[in-house]
């Protein structure tokens, strides 16, 4: 029987490459790149990988770079509530690659997985207030970037006067960044990295914070969707930033997140 593996409380589904929390039932859409990379390391916990090893299982067929895989390590130590200055379960090994705790890694059968606490019976319990609004956001997730796609394309259309029949964007990017309530979208990882650095220093001294932000930059535009605590929806989008430095790109999406009305 094929098997499957669980990391702390996260079972890796490998067929729809997703991530469910056996504690709450709650599915976890992680990029394709970090979940194959998470998988490759719980396959072989307790033993130390490589990076180019897990740059060729996490990026099949693809050449990448090493700040990559350095932002894929980054996204799966916040999935599991580590992070690179403690090193609790994934640790770095110098100039050879990285290693995940085996004590936290755990094989299933396919059974066990899909029904890890079958053995016992459970009350059923009315949902709090708190927990439904935490599962409508998680619902909503991808209606939000799938508008963004919408109103990305729309505004590209608008703004070409002559009308240029230009590609229609059919997927969005890969998750390049996730911590927290920030997610973005882009397919250069060292420029997600940077963009989210500015953005998170922006919010450490604010009296006020986002419930979700979803950012979604292509090399013609960028775009973001903020998600108030009380669940007002702004969206906006910045166009024809191809060849513009980073230091304006960054300072005019702080202005814009500085402007949102909630």
């Amino acid at each position: 029987m094929r098997k499957q593996y669980k990391v702390k409380q996260f079972i890796l589904k490998e067929d729809a490459q997703i991530v469910v929390d056996s504690e709450t039932g709650t599915q976890h859409k992680i990029g394709r790149h970090d979940f194959l990379t998470l998988l490759e390391l719980a396959k072989h916990s307790g033993q130390i990988l490589s990076k180019a090893h897990l740059m060729e299982k996490g990026w099949p067929g693809k050449i990448v770079s090493d700040s990559s895989l350095t932002q894929s390590i980054r996204n799966i130590r916040n999935l599991i509530e580590d992070n690179g200055k403690n090193q609790l379960w994934l640790k770095t090994v110098a100039k050879v690659g990285y290693v995940l705790d085996s004590s936290i890694v755990e094989q299933l059968s396919d059974s066990s997985a899909a029904s890890p606490d079958s053995t016992k019976t459970k009350p059923t319990s009315i949902p709090t207030k708190e927990e439904l609004k935490g599962s409508n956001l998680f619902r909503f997730k991808y209606l939000y970037l799938n508008l963004l796609i919408i109103l990305v394309t729309v505004s590209i259309k608008l703004y070409n006067e002559e009308y240029i029949r230009k590609p229609v964007l059919l997927s969005y990017p890969n998750l390049s960044y996730q911590h927290e309530y920030l997610s973005i979208y882009s397919d250069d990882f060292e420029l997600s990295d940077k963009l989210a650095s500015e953005i998170l220093k922006m919010y450490r001294s604010s009296p006020s914070k986002p419930e979700k932000l979803f950012i979604m930059f292509t090399d013609e535009s960028l775009s973001f969707s903020y998600i108030g605590s009380d669940g007002i929806v702004v969206n906006k989008v910045i166009l024809n930033i191809k060849d513009l430095p980073f230091s304006y790109i960054s300072a005019r999406v702080v202005e814009e997140l500085n402007n949102v009305e909630i």
